[in-house]
């Protein structure tokens, strides 16, 4: 599967800092809070700069001479300076023109992806959020992202996440059954739940077993 340049990729909408709070300014670009100051504030820079130690890795990864903020990271760190403890999935195009901009080459999972929505003309139809994607699709970019941000929690959309969490649970439970079949015990309850606790709960404990 090719890895070159997307056809007539789409650009991404700018966005502007707004609110009044405290200031700082991290890697050559300024953060407001809004409305927040102390503590608070003083958490979301400090989320913020582990948002820029990902990046600086992931420059270094896609061979990028002279760091600076691209489109992922920026749409994290706007997320935070805003007091979002889970951070939506930036739309495609973002995620995309990180990439490509970075060293002219798509990872092969998102490769696939986007190639897998080129039409006859060679044009690009992908959704532009993950939200509309498959669930197959939507997956993979999120855990594209959970590797290149770790410190960042991303937010996978919930009707996806159920795809996933089932997925899990379905070779969770095939995994408890033999091993009661090898201690020669009866197999446990299927009506018990593997994780347990709110959406946000089991999706933070799903990542950290995935």
């Amino acid at each position: 599967m090719s890895t070159g340049k997307p056809p007539n990729i789409r650009r991404r909408k700018s966005r502007t800092d707004d609110g009044k709070g405290d200031r700082r300014m991290i890697a050559g670009k300024r953060f407001r809070t809004p409305g927040v100051s102390g503590p608070e504030a003083n958490k979301r820079f400090d989320r913020i700069e582990d948002v820029w130690r990902d990046n600086e890795i992931f420059c270094q990864r896609q061979l990028v001479a002279e760091p600076s903020w691209n489109y992922i990271a920026q749409w994290a760190a706007e997320s935070i300076r805003k007091g979002d403890l889970r951070i939506q999935i930036p739309p495609i195009d973002d995620i995309v023109g990180t990439y490509w901009e970075a060293d002219q080459t798509l990872p092969s999972k998102l490769s696939e992806i986007v190639w897998s929505y080129v039409d006859d003309d060679c044009s690009t139809a992908y959704p532009d959020e993950v939200a509309a994607m498959q669930s197959a699709a939507a997956i993979e970019v999120y855990e594209i992202l959970s590797e290149a941000f770790p410190s960042v929690s991303w937010d996978l959309p919930k009707h996806h996440y159920d795809v996933q969490l089932k997925r899990h649970e379905r070779i969770a439970r095939l995994s408890l059954e033999k091993l009661a079949k090898i201690k020669n015990e009866p197999p446990p309850d299927p009506s018990t739940p593997l994780i347990a606790g709110t959406y946000h709960e089991a999706l933070t404990a799903n990542r950290q077993v995935a």
